[in-house]
């Protein structure tokens, strides 16, 4: 990559995983919003605000963390093979990753939601 046209593919692949990310992150967060805010009306009523807030930021601290798989899995191609991805495979590969981000948020509210379920069947049986 050190032709200028290598600084260029760089660029373009930084580019495009940025602009991705603000759809990601945007997605995210209006999934995320009302499961973290569901999940927060499940959780023992001893759960402050202050540390709902810690939590929420844990989760998209991690979210974010996660989406860098696919841009630095594109860098470590365009290091080996001269290219990147190209638009087609960024873009499945985005939405690969986005849909297991779903299923991870959409996990942690069905454990989140079967663990209410069953507090409260003990709190009917006493």
């Amino acid at each position: 990559m050190e032709t200028g046209q290598g600084r260029g593919d760089l660029r373009d692949v930084v580019l495009s995983w940025e602009r991705l990310r603000l759809i990601y992150n945007g997605l995210m967060l209006a999934i995320g919003l009302p499961a973290g805010l569901a999940l927060w009306r499940l959780l023992p009523r001893g759960m402050g605000l202050g540390r709902f807030c810690v939590l929420a930021l844990a989760f998209g601290l991690g979210a974010n963390f996660c989406y860098l798989l696919g841009p630095v899995s594109e860098l470590y191609w365009l290091a080996a093979a001269g290219r990147g991805f190209g638009r087609a495979w960024r873009r499945a590969l985005f939405c690969l990753g986005l849909l297991l981000s779903v299923a991870v948020v959409a996990g942690i509210c069905a454990v989140a939601f079967t663990a209410h379920c069953a507090a409260m069947a003990d709190i009917e049986a006493d």
